[in-house]
């Protein structure tokens, strides 16, 4: 986009100002400026810079670093305002693992050689340990498979970018060899696990030592399946107790910032929008939990927050920030000697491999948890039971013998 602006010298003397946009190596917009004496001059030279730009894209691949055009690209979709914070901050993440590497390199210089000597240097030695020294650094710690192999995916992604706009020939990350992720060690809990659980979840209630409310939201998370920033996001407009419904509306996830909580009015998908019915056991200990949330509303009075009424509020009806819940979700799980269980999604993952055990079609399974299509489901949250897989092949011994 180009423009020309006639300006004036202090003296009287009249000058064309050429203008255009340009992107500066920080992802930001800004103006680009000349001097003409000549309308005619400038509006040409506007518009000659204005097509530099536009061929460019977000960077020269013979000047711009690998790390300048991703943080470009970054920033592209930023203002785009199509991802959500939760996917740029991943993003910024994967870029900044991928820059440490390779982010010196040009962008027309890149190679998928460059790519794999960079993934076996963040397997070796990409990560920093959690446990601080005395000064506070951080010893360089190995990053797993998966970790480098995300990392990949998103530089593929951006690189395929730069294609499409014209700024390299081909995709250097297609040609790269990611290392293979091992298969997600997530797992669903037993029904041994899950009696503890609640167990530790009531006693911690009792106590009144940890959050008021915290078996309401471990019953909520067990018996509904709801994503964490599902449950976060609830607030008690979209809960109808006399009709024994949930409706998922909105999120609250981590801004890109990695702080600040953010309540979304939105779900993660088209079909995470969705209403759920809950038992009568949820609806009683919902109806326990507004109460509590009343009698806290009359005591902070005008400085309770109202707007929106959120059902898993901090003190004053504040925001909650989804890492202190998680942290909060993981006691629990080892005040329950439960080990191997992600605090939060394992719920969600206990939740789908109950309902199939108990024979509920596939379909309905995947409507309860928002998923966009029964693969998911099946893939990612359904596990297989000793004693249904014992089952299976007892069938199948009593037909051979049946034949036999």
């Amino acid at each position: 986009m180009s423009s020309v602006r006639r300006r004036r010298y202090p003296n009287g003397k009249i000058f064309f100002q050429a203008i255009w946009t340009v992107t500066g190596k920080d992802g930001e917009r800004r103006q680009g400026t000349k001097t003409f004496a000549k309308a005619g001059d400038a509006k040409t030279y506007a518009g000659r810079m204005a097509d530099e730009v536009e061929k460019r894209g977000v960077a020269d691949p013979h000047r711009h670093t690998v790390r300048e055009y991703l943080n470009r690209w970054l920033a592209t979709l930023r203002q785009k305002g199509e991802h959500s914070p939760t996917t740029l901050a991943g993003y910024r993440r994967c870029i900044d693992l991928i820059s440490s590497e390779v982010g010196h390199i040009t962008l027309a210089k890149l190679s998928a050689y460059h790519l794999d000597q960079a993934y076996g240097a963040l397997l070796k030695s990409g990560g920093k340990s959690r446990k601080p020294n005395a000064d506070g650094s951080r010893n360089p710690c190995p990053l797993t498979a998966r970790t480098v192999h995300h990392a990949h995916r998103v530089v593929h992604t951006a690189l395929e970018q730069a294609r499409k706009w014209k700024l390299i020939g081909e995709n250097p990350a297609r040609d790269a060899t990611p290392p293979s992720p091992s298969p997600s060690s997530a797992r669903a809990m037993t029904d041994d696990e899950i009696s503890r659980v609640w167990q530790a979840a009531v006693k911690a209630q009792v106590s009144g030592k940890a959050y008021p409310g915290i078996d309401c939201i471990v019953l909520l998370l067990m018996l509904t399946g709801l994503r964490r920033s599902e449950v976060l996001g609830l607030c008690w407009d979209a809960v109808d107790l006399g009709a024994g419904k949930i409706t998922v509306r909105r999120t609250l996830i981590v801004g890109e910032d990695g702080k600040t909580p953010v309540l979304r009015e939105k779900a993660k998908t088209a079909r995470s929008l969705r209403t759920v019915s809950i038992p009568v056991v949820l609806v009683e200990r919902l109806r326990a939990h507004w109460a509590f949330t009343a009698e806290q509303m009359l005591a902070w009075g005008a400085d309770y927050c109202r707007a929106p009424m959120l059902v898993f509020p901090e003190a004053g009806g504040g925001m909650p920030n989804p890492g202190t819940w998680t942290i909060r979700l993981r006691q629990i799980m080892r005040q329950a000697r439960v080990k191997g269980v992600q605090p939060a999604h394992g719920y969600r993952h206990s939740a789908a491999t109950a309902l199939i055990a108990a024979g509920t079609d596939i379909k309905t399974v995947q409507t309860l948890l928002g998923h966009s299509t029964p693969a998911i489901t099946m893939a990612l949250y359904v596990h297989p039971e000793e004693t249904r897989d014992m089952a299976a092949a007892d069938a199948l011994a009593a037909r051979l013998e049946r034949l036999s």
